[in-house]
């Protein structure tokens, strides 16, 4: 999460430490305060209490900037990593009425099938569809990033018509569900849903594994400035720009 109390909890221990520092140093250089222990007590409590004042001002100050820079770029929250975050199944769970993903082949997500057709049902009785951009399975850059990846030419490929084939099991009960491909280097790992949320990730290589531990940030709709809109601008133009599915050819 972008706030945690981790930091709030290190800062008030770090004020007691300082503040117990404080006041061993006055027992050690200054005995004779012994013989006024509300001396002792009043030195060390004006300054773990300035101390605490201090840290306290400037964690809700820089709190209060990152709650104005939340509110001027939509940043909702961030995960640590897929795996940890915003998985394929949460987001097909959180879709009432759409769901658009950007991304390489959908291999996390066509593999779930049944909560696929969960979802194709529930956005099929508003009348919502789930839409998908992947690779086109035989385009030259497919070929490249397997290559790079230290696979054989057609790895990637292949693991593109698994899923398409997948894809197409389900089209033959869900109209709802469109899939389209497009040929370069997938700049973001993007995911929107309900038109409210954009969730984005980065990618390192075309191998499945390494997905799971990318970062995710957030991103939510509803202020003049939300990245939000960006991405969603983003998906709309590549999708526009993809070429649909030839299907019979995947037989």
């Amino acid at each position: 999460m972008i706030e945690s109390d981790w930091r709030r909890r290190l800062s008030d221990l770090f004020i007691g430490v300082v503040g117990s520092l404080i006041a061993s140093v006055l027992l050690l250089f200054a005995p004779k305060v012994w013989q006024y222990p509300i001396v002792l007590f009043t030195a060390a409590f004006a300054l773990n209490f300035g101390l605490f004042l201090y840290y306290r001002f400037h964690y809700q100050s820089a709190a209060s900037k990152l709650s104005t820079l939340k509110a001027l770029t939509g940043i909702g929250r961030i995960d640590n990593s897929l795996r940890e975050g915003e998985t394929p199944e949460k987001c097909m769970g959180r879709a009432t009425s759409s769901l658009k993903f950007m991304g390489i082949g959908a291999q996390k997500w066509s593999v779930h099938e049944q909560e696929l057709r969960h979802m194709l049902s529930r956005l099929r009785r508003v009348r919502g569809s789930a839409r998908f951009l992947v690779i086109e399975p035989t385009s030259q850059w497919a070929k490249e990033a397997s290559v790079q990846s230290g696979h054989k030419p057609d790895w990637l490929r292949e693991r593109l018509v698994v899923s398409l084939r997948q894809f197409k099991v389900l089209r033959e009960y869900f109209d709802n569900l469109e899939v389209r491909l497009y040929n370069h280097y997938p700049y973001y790992r993007l995911v929107l849903i309900n038109d409210q949320v954009a969730i984005v990730g980065q990618y390192r290589g075309v191998d499945s594994g390494t997905g799971w531990d990318a970062p995710l940030v957030h991103f939510e709709a509803g202020t003049t400035w939300s990245f939000y809109q960006g991405y969603h601008v983003h998906f709309e133009g590549e999708w526009e720009q993809a070429r649909p599915v030839d299907w019979d050819a995947l037989d």
